[in-house]
């Protein structure tokens, strides 16, 4: 009984304070660094969407310079007002000299009926695209983020915009570029850890969002433009970027279910959302260690106030 008391005493006086010292430290060192770690996941989401902003930039920029070349404008209303060999030839040669200029898949002329009248890709030729999503915006202004996938899996962007002379709507150019370096700013994942991913996607006709850029664990070659993350999915850092957010989390849950630090960023001109995420178990994991170490720090004070105790007691019987 005595060395019970004994035990409890010395637990009380040294294993006490101790014991509130140790969970203060913990608790500040937990909090100084989710803190930094939240800061640097919004830092990222921010270098981010600058970049892809500045990309969407180089892509009006080129497609301005392509809708605004008068001897091409001039070729094509010659070929809308004649309709005859020699001006679908001349149109024909100004597009490929185009398509080579600017090394693009493919460049095509739509008439305002959605008819096309000239393209690189001739199979096209007289098909009807007023149906493409992106035709009748196109005719008004320009467009630079619809894209489409080819049959091998590449994905290129339609640069869509009108051909205008002297206020007279021709028609709308498309060139069809590779996005290469769109995708390229996704495969750098400085920063991210080894469980941290960046992605993008917009809405899809239902409003679920469809996967742009997939995430870095996404390893099918078919996710870009085909997967689909359910808008229903209502914690997951794409679906609330989406939804407009731009915020940095704690709480979020990834498509993996996994519990993640998040970053969403959103560019409403193109209808973009960016989720940028590290696993929380990542983050955490150091401070797991730190938190094992105390515990295994807390066993041994106990085990010292047993022994110190014992030998107490020891002492007191023989001084008595």
């Amino acid at each position: 009984m005595k060395l019970l008391r004994l035990v409890i005493f010395h637990l009380l006086i040294f294993g006490l304070p101790l014991a509130a010292i140790g969970a203060g430290v913990y608790g500040v060192v937990y909090k100084e660094a989710l803190g930094r770690y939240i800061d640097r996941i919004g830092s990222l989401a921010n270098i981010q969407k600058s970049r892809i902003e500045e990309i969407l930039t180089d892509y009006n920029r080129e497609l301005d310079q392509l809708t605004s070349r008068r001897q091409f404008r001039l070729t094509v209303q010659a070929y809308i007002d004649a309709q005859n060999r020699e001006n679908l030839a001349q149109l024909n040669r100004a597009l490929q000299d185009m398509q080579y200029a600017g090394s693009y898949a493919h460049v095509s002329v739509i008439g305002l009926n959605g008819i096309v009248l000239g393209s690189t890709r001739k199979e096209s030729v007289g098909q009807d695209m007023s149906a493409q999503g992106y035709f009748a915006e196109a005719k008004e202004k320009n467009l630079v983020h619809h894209f489409y996938k080819s049959y091998s899996g590449q994905v290129y962007a339609n640069l869509a915009g009108p051909l205008v002379l002297d206020n007279r709507t021709l028609g709308v150019l498309v060139a069809e570029r590779d996005t290469e370096d769109l995708y390229k700013i996704f495969k750098d994942h400085s920063g991210l850890g080894e469980s941290g991913e960046w992605g993008m996607a917009t809405h899809a006709t239902n409003g679920d969002a469809l996967i742009i850029v997939p995430g870095r664990f996404d390893t099918d070659p078919r996710a870009a433009l085909e997967h689909v993350l359910s808008k229903d999915a209502t914690s997951a850092p794409l679906t609330r970027a989406l939804q407009g957010v731009e915020d940095v989390w704690d709480t979020a849950i990834d498509y993996h279910g996994n519990s993640v630090i998040a970053a969403t960023r959103y560019i409403p001109e193109v209808d973009w959302g960016i989720g940028v995420k590290v696993n929380k178990s990542e983050v955490l994991d150091p401070l797991m260690r730190l938190r094992q170490l105390m515990v295994t720090c807390a066993i041994v004070l106990f085990a010292a106030c047993v022994v110190t105790s014992m030998y107490s007691v020891r002492i007191l019987k023989k001084g008595g």
